[in-house]
């Protein structure tokens, strides 16, 4: 794989992560700084059986513990977000809370801001 190319993105991801309050030190963190510019190259990417085992395949882990760490990482940063810079990627509900989102919307939300 071409390390280089992958730099960029992945750098990308990790400072809109850190912004979203999710902590370098997680599991997840890492394999979130893999599968969101995968995602961004491939939107159309499936998350069982495709980016979840390619997350699997860099970092030793089984699908379902890729698909257990992101989950726990998300909701982590979700328990102690910043509404403010929050409010930008995630639309509050009826109430003006932001709900805590899946895997598959914070990822797919923030592909969408990575530059190729």
């Amino acid at each position: 794989s071409n390390t280089t190319a992958q730099a960029e993105p992945a750098a990308q991801t990790s400072l809109l992560l850190h912004s979203l309050a999710v902590s370098a030190n997680v599991g997840g963190f890492q394999m979130l700084c893999i599968g969101i510019p995968l995602l961004a190259q491939d939107p159309s990417r499936r998350f069982f059986n495709d980016l979840y085992a390619a997350i699997a395949a860099q970092t030793g882990c089984s699908e379902s513990s890729v698909e257990a760490s992101i989950r726990r990482a998300v909701r982590s940063a979700w328990r102690k977000h910043d509404p403010a810079v929050w409010s930008k990627f995630f639309p509050a509900d009826s109430g003006g809370k932001i709900p805590c989102p899946n895997n598959s919307l914070f990822m797919r939300t923030l592909a969408r801001q990575i530059r190729l």
